[in-house]
């Protein structure tokens, strides 16, 4: 999801906060919100975009890449993320507005 920073600008906080609650977990277990993405590899490229976007000047203010389970310590789990400072030329910004897969992930321009 994205959002206009224009709009949304102090409720950054609370948007941190509400990413923080979501309970990452396998999909069976119950009271999951964020399960695990399919495989190692789809970790890898959400990885990445996350990485794309620090690269490219946006800031990473909820950072799910170093996500851990306790129950399933090589899950491919990655919490979510809050990025700002994003701007429409972003590898950010275009694959995630782009893909399904992200849903978790909120990016504030």
């Amino acid at each position: 999801m994205y959002i206009s920073l224009d709009k949304y600008q102090n409720r950054i906080p609370e948007l941190i906060e509400i990413g923080k609650t979501y309970a990452v977990n396998a999909g069976h277990e119950p009271n999951t919100s964020v399960g695990p993405l399919i495989s190692p590899e789809a970790k890898q490229r959400v990885n990445d975009i996350i990485k794309s976007a620090i690269d490219e000047g946006a800031k990473v203010v909820l950072d799910g890449r170093n996500c851990k389970v306790k129950d399933y310590p090589k899950g491919n789990f990655v919490g979510s993320t809050v990025i700002t400072g994003v701007e429409p030329h972003m590898t950010c910004y275009k694959v995630i507005l782009s893909n399904k897969q992200c849903n978790h992930y909120l990016l504030i321009y």
